[in-house]
């Protein structure tokens, strides 16, 4: 089952991405990190452009978890 994280990198993503492969789903992840913490198919790229998305549109996901937020800080 292929699974695909938004935010990927951030508290509930990396825990996700955690659980997921426990269970030895193939997981992908998005998030705006130059480099990823855990061993995934990771991808860097911004969802808030929809032409950063070519990059995965030939694959296949059986499950899609947003994760992703904006951080504001003031």
């Amino acid at each position: 089952m292929n699974i695909l994280i938004t935010g990927s990198e951030g508290y509930l993503g990396s825990h996700l991405v955690s659980y997921f492969k426990k269970k030895n789903f193939i997981v992908y992840g998005i998030d705006i990190y130059e480099k990823p913490i855990g061993n995934y198919k990771y991808f860097n790229l911004d969802i808030s452009k929809a032409e950063n998305f070519k990059i995965i549109q030939n694959i296949k996901f059986d499950l899609v978890v947003h994760a992703a937020a904006k951080l504001v800080f003031e």
